[in-house]
């Protein structure tokens, strides 16, 4: 893993120039005919953004999306940070539920590291039990190469269904 403070993948380079550069243009490109710039905070903004809209579009609820968006960024930096300093990450939905995933090369050996909350002498270490909290389903699988976490969170209609059949 690299030294703390090493800007040595995207997501880490990303968020460092959004803190050093804010308003300075990240990158500048011609649309019709026109030069746009984007800044580090804008560009930091549009990264973190994608998953609140997703989440809104999907029928969570203000509430729902609000910790869905919390969880994914909670898994994403666990993966910057555990994971070998990069992943990939996807997010996709189906009639039921809104769903992401974060891969990397990251190992767990400890099994069920979501369920437990870190003491409170610990610094951070909660990445995985929020999201557990937050979320209606946390899967983790460690692979020969790397692990595997996904978050799922029902739609609202679905659980807005279910909730009114229980009853």
């Amino acid at each position: 893993m690299a030294p703390a403070g090493r800007a040595d993948t995207f997501p880490k380079l990303l968020v460092r120039n959004a803190e050093i550069f804010r308003g300075r243009p990240a990158f500048r490109l011609k649309d019709f005919g026109i030069w746009q710039t984007w800044t580090w905070e804008q560009v930091l903004a549009e990264v973190r953004g994608l998953a609140g809209r997703f989440a809104s579009e999907s029928k969570l609820g203000p509430s729902r999306s609000a910790n869905f968006v919390l969880a994914a960024n909670e898994i994403a930096t666990n993966s910057v940070v555990h994971g070998g300093g990069k992943g990939s990450f996807r997010i996709w939905q189906d009639a039921v539920a809104l769903s992401c995933e974060v891969r990397d090369a990251g190992h767990f050996d400890k099994p069920l590291v979501d369920r437990d909350i870190a003491g409170a002498d610990a610094y951070g270490s909660r990445g995985l039990w929020l999201a557990n909290q937050l979320c209606d389903l946390v899967q983790i699988r460690t692979l020969p190469d790397g692990t595997v976490v996904r978050l799922h969170m029902r739609r609202k209609a679905s659980h807005d269904q279910e909730t009114a059949a229980n009853n």
